[in-house]
């Protein structure tokens, strides 16, 4: 039932963008794994790595940018703890233009989209960070993030490794509405 009603849902929105001129929805790539070649140890080979796509960052709009936050709060993004200042700098919240993980700015702007979001009141509970950077404890980390845009629809795309001990999961999509000045979740994995 409930995929019935997303599945219309977006039907409409489509035929509604058909209507109006614009058929073709709009992809950022926040987060993408490319092979590169890396010594480690003393020997080079091909790894894959995690980079932050800085030219669709830098397209995203307000609420783009605070669903870009709120996700960077879920998973880390080649995250490295500073020794001197005691915050954890990761990739993507430092190319948001949001500092450090919950820094005043990132914990603002998620607060002020997604008001009455229950995970998101976790993820500023928790400082916006899951995990502990460069430890073999339990953490996570994107391989992958991307934002579809459909008018008022977002269809957010990621994949990261859950590492607890060594063992590797996730792949998920989630749909936000955009609601004038706040973002809810039509279907979310967590």
């Amino acid at each position: 039932m409930r995929t019935a009603f997303l599945a219309t849902l977006l039907c409409l929105q489509y035929i509604s963008s058909a209507q109006s001129g614009k058929t073709k929805d709009e992809e950022y790539v926040l987060i993408k794994t490319i092979r590169k070649k890396m010594e480690i140890f003393g020997k080079s080979k091909q790894y894959n790595v995690s980079v932050v796509n800085q030219k669709d960052i830098d397209r995203l709009n307000p609420p783009l940018k605070a669903l870009a936050a709120y996700y960077s709060g879920l998973a880390a993004s080649d995250c490295i703890f500073n020794d001197s200042t005691h915050d954890v700098i990761c990739n993507l919240t430092t190319a948001l233009g949001l500092d450090y993980q919950g820094s005043d700015k990132q914990i603002d702007i998620i607060t002020k989209w997604f008001p009455t979001d229950k995970m998101a009141k976790e993820i500023i509970k928790g400082n916006c960070w899951v995990g502990n950077p460069g430890s073999s404890q339990a953490y996570n980390d994107y391989s992958y993030l991307s934002f579809v845009v459909a008018h008022d629809t977002v269809v957010i795309h990621y994949r990261f490794g859950l590492y607890s001990h060594g063992k590797p999961t996730k792949n998920k999509k989630d749909i936000a509405l955009i609601k004038g000045n706040k973002i809810v979740f039509i279907e979310h994995a967590y």
